[in-house]
């Protein structure tokens, strides 16, 4: 499935209206999935979520919250498997699901990463 990321502003839902229409007239393309994301990040200036969905006439398939601890700093450490609690973690889980081949765990592909980076420290 094809992706548009955005955040639940009025510039944003302008901008995405464009984006859909590119893939609609433009490329052809069934019209992609919209995932909101920092939901939260400015809530004075954020769109409430059903007059975003109303202005986009589409759904919003994923809310990922903002959470500054979750997402990875430069370095070693894995932030993103040390916060599988987060909500934002359960909307990224959700949206990676779908692409993953048959038959493969998510789980199981994190403790191979976790494996293989805790040998190359």
């Amino acid at each position: 499935p094809l992706y548009v990321v955005t955040e639940m502003s009025l510039l944003s839902l302008r901008d995405t209206l464009r984006m859909m229409d590119y893939f609609r007239d433009t490329l052809r393309l069934k019209p992609p999935q919209v995932v909101a994301s920092k939901v939260g990040i400015a809530s004075r200036q954020e769109m409430g979520d059903a007059e975003f969905r109303k202005g986009l006439n589409a759904d919003i398939a994923h809310h990922i919250p903002f959470a500054p601890d979750f997402f990875m700093n430069v370095g070693s450490e894995m932030e993103l498997l040390k916060h599988q609690k987060s909500p934002a973690y359960k909307a990224l889980h959700s949206m990676v699901r779908p692409l993953l081949p048959e038959g493969v765990e998510v789980e199981q592909e994190q403790k191979k990463l976790l494996s293989f980076l805790s040998r190359a420290k």
